[in-house]
């Protein structure tokens, strides 16, 4: 008889830190809505600074792969490679 796999088996099996949930359900409904207002808070701070940072220049995905190939080294050969892959990847997407 085949033995049958349950979602906690499936997670453990896939690495998950099962202790996190079990800790979670030890506290009341309103500690666990205190924690998750605090870790949406702290989210969301992140987002606007992240929002906050993007004021610096950075370089294009095109340019990148024409500045490493106009360096020629083999380094920044095998990198043209993985970039050109990922530029083919975010023009399917």
């Amino acid at each position: 008889m085949a033995e049958i796999s349950t979602a906690i088996d499936e997670a453990e099996r896939a690495g998950f830190d099962l202790s996190l949930i079990e800790e979670s359900l030890s506290y009341s409904y309103e500690q666990r809505a205190v924690h998750h207002q605090r870790a949406l808070d702290l989210a969301l701070e992140m987002e606007r600074a992240g929002r906050q940072l993007r004021c610096c220049r950075v370089i294009s995905l095109d340019d990148l792969i024409r500045a490493k190939e106009a360096l020629g080294r083999e380094k920044d050969l095998l990198a043209v490679k993985e970039l050109k892959a990922i530029r083919e990847k975010q023009a399917k997407s």
